[in-house]
């Protein structure tokens, strides 16, 4: 994308901040967050599914996955991620999901 001018470039940034705020205040999964790329860089997974298949939490709802202890949770975090705990993973992938959104703005 080419901007030409203080004024372009204003508007663009004033639009980027109204999609950002659709984006960043709109509900997303772990899915959306965690999505096929993150999980291949970050764990030995290829899916936030099989990451959480292959542990050893039984989870068949969001309220299993609330009851799971987190030192436990961590503990798996650390063992199968680049990361040291759950809190750690899920604020790289928001992160990586919000720069990814300012990146598809200004293609």
């Amino acid at each position: 994308m080419e901007i030409k001018g203080l004024k372009e470039l204003q508007k663009k940034l004033a639009g980027l901040n109204d999609a950002m705020k659709d984006d960043v205040n709109g509900e997303h999964s772990l899915k959306d967050l965690m999505n096929e790329s993150f999980m291949k860089r970050n764990t030995q997974f290829s899916s936030l599914d099989e990451f959480l298949d292959a542990s050893p939490f039984e989870i068949n709802s969001n309220e299993d996955f609330k009851k799971i202890d987190e030192t436990e949770l961590n503990a798996y975090v650390s063992d199968k991620t680049n990361f040291s705990t759950w809190e750690e993973m899920q604020g790289e992938a928001g992160k990586e999901f919000v720069a990814a959104k300012v990146k598809d703005y200004f293609k």
